[in-house]
C-alpha cells in the first residue's frame, strides 16, 4: 500500500494535501515516509527498498512507524498514524562575525554568490528506506556551491547549506564575500575570505542527521 503525494504540516503537525487511502487488514504495520521538506522539490523515488540518487542542498526527512491496525465492528474503520520525522542529511552552519576593537566591522555582504562552500559527489548517495541512511560520500565535487545567506546585524550573519553524509580527506572550503570597514574608516570596502572545514574525527565524518556550527570571526 502505498499514498503518494503532496503533503504539507500545519502548525498541530497534521497532514494536509492530498487525499489518498489505505485499505489494510488487521496486522501489525510497517509505514514509512520520505519527505524533501519543500514545496519545490519532488520526493526521491525509491526502487527495491533503495532511493534514486540525492542531492545536495536538500533537507531529506525520514520516518519509520510501526503500528497495529486492530479488527473494527465498524465497515469505515479509521486509523491515524502519528509520524515524526527525522533529519537524514548534514546542515552546516556558520557564524560569520566581526568583533569590536580589532579593527575591522562586517557591514554586508557582496552582490554576487556572497557565500560558497565545497560539496560531496553524490553519485553514489541514495538512501535505504528501512532505516533512512544516505550513503556517504568520500570524495568532493570541483564546482562550488552558493550557501544561504542572512543580512548583516549587529556586526553578524550567517551562511547555511545542507550537504549530503561526507567522510572524505579532504575538507570543505568555504568563501565568504564581505564588505567591511576598516580601521576609522567610513567607505565600505570589498574583501574575501578563505576557510577550510576540517571533517570530523572519528570515522564517521559529516554524519547524517547532524547539525555542525561553526563560528568565523573576520580579521583586518
Amino acid at each position: 500500500a502505498i499514498a503518494p503525494g503532496d503533503y504539507v504540516a500545519d502548525g498541530s503537525g497534521n497532514l494536509e494535501g492530498s487525499s489518498y487511502t489505505m485499505y489494510l487488514a488487521k496486522g501489525n504495520y510497517d509505514f514509512y515516509a520520505v519527505s524533501c521538506n519543500s514545496t519545490s522539490t519532488d520526493a526521491p523515488t525509491f526502487t527495491s527498498g533503495t532511493s534514486s540518487a540525492l542531492m545536495n542542498g536538500t533537507d531529506y526527512l525520514w520516518v519509520k512507524k510501526t503500528e497495529g491496525i486492530p479488527v473494527s465492528s465498524s465497515t469505515d474503520h479509521t486509523s491515524n498514524v502519528e509520524l515524526t520525522f527525522s533529519h537524514s542529511a548534514v546542515n552546516i552552519l556558520i557564524n560569520v562575525q566581526t568583533e569590536d576593537n580589532t579593527g575591522i566591522e562586517l557591514t554586508g555582504w557582496q552582490d554576487n554568490n556572497p557565500a560558497t562552500i565545497k560539496v560531496p559527489v553524490t553519485t553514489s548517495s541514495t538512501m535505504t528506506l528501512s532505516d533512512g541512511k544516505i550513503v556517504t560520500s568520500t570524495s568532493l565535487a570541483t564546482d562550488a556551491v552558493a550557501m544561504a545567506t542572512t543580512a548583516v546585524s549587529n556586526k553578524k550573519a550567517t551562511a547555511s547549506y545542507i550537504i549530503l553524509p561526507y567522510s572524505g580527506n579532504t575538507g570543505l572550503e568555504v568563501i565568504f564575500k564581505v564588505k567591511v570597514k576598516i580601521g576609522d574608516s567610513k567607505t565600505e570596502e570589498s574583501k574575501e575570505y578563505k576557510a577550510t572545514l576540517t571533517v570530523p574525527s572519528g570515522g564517521s565524518g559529516f554524519a547524517g542527521g547532524s547539525q555542525y556550527t561553526y563560528t568565523a570571526t573576520l580579521k583586518p
